[in-house]
């Protein structure tokens, strides 16, 4: 059919899923939380927070502490 080969190809998570898992390289993630009992415009008041590490597919916390530590 005319015009599929300039068709963008999607891709799923499951492309990315090796890379964000750590598959040939380690991976590093901060992750917010919030309290949606005390509502912002991003969707809650920032409590805490953690640093997360992926090495080889195993996840490790690095650390967990209330976000006034930043």
């Amino acid at each position: 059919m005319p015009g599929l080969s300039s068709l963008i190809k999607v891709k799923t998570i499951q492309d990315y899923l090796p890379e964000l898992l750590g598959h040939g390289t380690n991976q590093r993630y901060l992750v917010l939380l919030q309290d949606k009992n005390q509502p912002r415009p991003t969707g809650g008041k920032l409590v805490s927070y953690s640093v997360l590490n992926i090495e080889k597919g195993k996840l490790f916390i690095e650390t967990t502490k209330p976000i006034s530590f930043l």
